[in-house]
Parts: C-alpha cells; sequence; structure tokens
C-alpha cells in the first residue's frame, strides 16, 4: 500500500483591532450607505422599550462635561451584548443617579434605542427622524450634541457590528493524502487510487473576545468524485474572476 501525503496550508487574515474614526461630518450629513441590521442581544429583543421614555435622555446633561456623555455613548455600544446592570451602575456613577430609581436604566435603554436606529437605517437622518416622532421634550442641544457623537462613530460601530454578527464556519486548513488500495477482501490484487481529504473547520464566534475552536473533517474521494468537485470550484473561479 503506498501513500503520498501533501499539505496545503491557509491562513486567516486577522482583524486589526479597530481604530477611532472621526468624521467631520455634521448631524444631517452623512450619506446613506448600504443596507445592514446588527444584531443587540437577546436583551434588548426581550425588553419592552416605550419611546415615551425618551425624554430620559435629559438626564444626560446631568454630565460635568461633553467627554462624560461620549464615554456613557460609547460603553452602551460596547456592552449591547450583556447583562445591561453593570453599564447602569456606571452611568449612575458617572451622572450622580439615584441607584433606586429606574432613571439609570431607562437612560440606558434610550441611547440604545438611539444607536439600534442608526445603525439599522445606515444614515443619521433616522436618529432625527426618531427624535422627531418620540423626542420632542428633549433639550435641542442635547440632541444636536448626540447626533454629532453617533455621527462620528457611526462608520466604526458598523464595522465592529458586522465583525460580531453571527457567521458561518470558515476553513482554515487543508490536508490530504493519495492513498492507493492494493487489495481488499474481495479482491487479493488491485490499485485503485483515492483522495483522503482532512479540512480544519473553525466553528462560529459567538463572542468577539474569544477564539472559537478548530474541528477536523475527514473525508475519502474517489478520481470521479475529485474531478466533480474540482469542475464546480472551477466554475466559482471563472464566476468570482467576473466579478
Amino acid at each position: 500500500m503506498t501513500m503520498l501525503i501533501f499539505s496545503i496550508n491557509l491562513t486567516i487574515c486577522s482583524i486589526s483591532d479597530l481604530s477611532d474614526l472621526q468624521s467631520s461630518m455634521k448631524f444631517n450629513q452623512l450619506s446613506k450607505s448600504g443596507t445592514f441590521i446588527p444584531s443587540f442581544g437577546k436583551e434588548r429583543e426581550e425588553s419592552i422599550f416605550d419611546k415615551k421614555d425618551m425624554d430620559k435622555l435629559n438626564l444626560l446633561l446631568g454630565a460635568s462635561n461633553k467627554s462624560v456623555i461620549e464615554k456613557i455613548v460609547n460603553l452602551v455600544f460596547a456592552t449591547r451584548h450583556d447583562s445591561k446592570d453593570e453599564c447602569v451602575g456606571v452611568i449612575n456613577t458617572l451622572l450622580e443617579l439615584d441607584a433606586s430609581t429606574l432613571d439609570g436604566s431607562l437612560l440606558y435603554d434610550c441611547l440604545l434605542e438611539c444607536i439600534a436606529t442608526s445603525l439599522a437605517e445606515g444614515q443619521i437622518e433616522a436618529l432625527a427622524e426618531l427624535f422627531e416622532t418620540s423626542g420632542s421634550d428633549i433639550n435641542p442641544k442635547l440632541k444636536s450634541l448626540l447626533g454629532n457623537i453617533i455621527n462620528s462613530k457611526l462608520s466604526q460601530w458598523r464595522e465592529a457590528a458586522a465583525f460580531n454578527r453571527v457567521s458561518l464556519p470558515k476553513l482554515v486548513d487543508v490536508d490530504w493524502a493519495l492513498h492507493m488500495k492494493s487489495s481488499s477482501s474481495v479482491v487479493a490484487k488491485m490499485a485503485v487510487p483515492s483522495i483522503l481529504v482532512e479540512l480544519s473547520v473553525q466553528e462560529s464566534s459567538n463572542n468577539v473576545f474569544t477564539i472559537p475552536d478548530v474541528n477536523k473533517v475527514n473525508l475519502e474521494l474517489s478520481k470521479e468524485a475529485l474531478e466533480t468537485m474540482l469542475d464546480g470550484l472551477g466554475k466559482i473561479k471563472d464566476q468570482l474572476s467576473l466579478m
């Protein structure tokens, strides 16, 4: 029995840390981009948000400076997939809110609604429409400030949300061997080639901070099956070359 071993190594392109993309565009000047609706986790899906509470955004007026407001907005986005309790605690501390009330939690929900609306529509005008329909009691200057903060972060957040969304497993590595069957239980002497293939497949990531497991998938291909697969891959390559 003869076996020839070959290996093909594929590398995964790593995504570097997202830089802070600052936009000089104003609140109403972001042009419409592609349609991408990010995930905001089970907690958001199961929560009941009443847009009548949008005036809770006025609690941000108690911030000592604009940097505190920007920090809170960033924190809400960063914790959108987690329990909001820890973030609400930070908000209560930064704004000196009474932890025994729901003010911090409602403010978190309002900010998450602003972020989700802007990301889902892909343009800052969606936030302006939200303020127009549900934010008549919000301080006008606060509306403008929040619009500018979210606008400056929108591109960065969309990229981060896209990276963190659920994806299909990825092919990491391929090992294959040419195997020559010299005999079987039926035939005493034979020479039938077959291909043994081992695929290393990285599972989908559910958490941006963890590396998914890599599983091995083994299969055997006959010469005919290999030719069929290569023909299909050739057609995919031809199609990609036209794009």
